[in-house]
């Protein structure tokens, strides 16, 4: 919804996959410049963590952390 966009100041996308970051490339045609500036793409909990204060976040699933965890090799600072 509009009132939506125009409100968001960014999406972050935790551990994007090669399918989805391919899947956005293929609908950026139909989709406005300025929505698609707001995707950022973050690829650790702990670079979320730097740009997002933890007391904003509401809790991730446990998945997210999983996933963190498998990738990065090391639990997420945020994580209890």
């Amino acid at each position: 919804d509009q009132k939506y966009s125009t409100n968001l100041d960014a999406l972050y996308v935790v551990h994007p996959t090669l399918g989805l970051k391919f899947f956005w490339t293929m609908l950026s045609p139909f989709i406005s410049r300025s929505f698609k500036d707001k995707v950022r793409y973050i690829d650790s909990l702990a670079r979320l963590y730097d740009i997002i204060d933890l007391s904003q976040l509401r809790s991730l699933p446990e998945v997210v952390y999983q996933e963190d965890q498998r990738i990065n090799g090391r639990p997420s600072s945020g994580h209890t």
